[in-house]
């Protein structure tokens, strides 16, 4: 169905255009074999592109590269392409939505949930806010009480943060056993990660007083921050990354037992009537953090 719809619809020009905006460098008569001077027929690049889409893993974004060419179009001119609801139908058979706000096809979380949405790319750049977390004198609680118990105590916290994250579009990008990050991508990515910071932090005072099985509640720090970053699977790149080193900073630092602490330049994204839950907490005279807090277990 693909192939039938590039052949129909854009000139052996036009969709070596479009692969070149997801493959660097693209080339169609490098790819096809076809010698320069030669023509490549619309039949022969449609086979070639989609082969290489495929295999670069890019058909969620490519089929997006074709809803902008449809609907706002590409080097001043829109193309519309045949048969396109019934390919984003075929897409969304296998675990897509499309992101109106984005206008972007991620993944359907009811189906699947990776940690890029499965639509960010390796290597490539991206604004995100970040979620720290962390338990309190986690090795304290380890040598204090049975392992069953803290199994179960860590295994519930982990399922709190997951349901908070997950429900407003965030993913979990590393869950230790004390702590861990979240991420959050799309739209009012700011809002969302603070939201599910001061809702994991309401949730988990209910949790010490109704389901937690330890002799002490749980505490945890977190905190939130966000800028720009290089997505990779990779834990140590992640780990050597300069805005995750800052959210670590800000959550061991800043932030006080069950609160949750905000960068600054989370902050100026956030409503007026929001960010007034907040105390500030001057850093330097040019900077300001803003720290929510809960008292669990009084």
């Amino acid at each position: 169905m693909l192939e039938d719809s590039l052949v129909n619809s854009l000139s052996t020009d036009i969709m070596a255009e479009a692969a070149s905006r997801l493959i660097r460098g693209y080339d169609i008569h490098k790819r096809t074999g076809i010698p320069y001077g030669e023509t490549v027929s619309k039949k022969d690049a449609a086979s070639r592109v989609i082969s290489d889409i495929v295999e670069a893993r890019l058909i969620p974004h490519f089929i997006t590269l074709l809803v902008e060419m449809q609907y706002i179009g590409i080097m001043g001119r829109k193309y519309p392409i045949s048969n396109l609801s019934s390919i984003v139908r075929e897409l969304q058979k296998y675990g897509y939505i499309f992101d109106q706000n984005n206008r972007i096809f991620i993944e359907n979380s009811r189906m699947r949930i990776t940690k890029n949405w499965g639509f960010l790319r390796e290597g490539q750049e991206y604004v995100f806010s970040f979620l720290r977390f962390d338990i309190i004198d986690n090795t304290r609680l380890v040598r204090s009480y049975p392992e069953s118990k803290i199994k179960k105590t860590f295994n519930d916290f982990h399922a709190i943060v997951r349901e908070s994250v997950t429900k407003r579009n965030g993913r979990i990008w590393n869950m230790e056993g004390d702590g861990g990050l979240a991420a959050f991508h799309f739209s009012e990515r700011n809002l969302m990660a603070t939201l599910s910071s001061m809702d994991i932090l309401h949730r988990l005072f209910m949790y010490n007083r109704t389901g937690n099985k330890l002799g002490e509640p749980l505490q945890i720090r977190m905190a939130v921050h966000n800028g720009h970053y290089e997505y990779s699977d990779s834990m140590n790149t992640m780990r050597e990354n300069e805005i995750i080193k800052t959210v670590h900073d800000i959550e061991s630092r800043y932030s006080g037992p069950n609160s949750v602490t905000l960068s600054e330049t989370v902050s100026i994204y956030l409503d007026s009537l929001l960010l007034d839950q907040f105390q500030p907490i001057r850093i330097d005279s040019n900077k300001n953090y803003f720290n929510y807090s809960i008292r669990i277990g009084d």
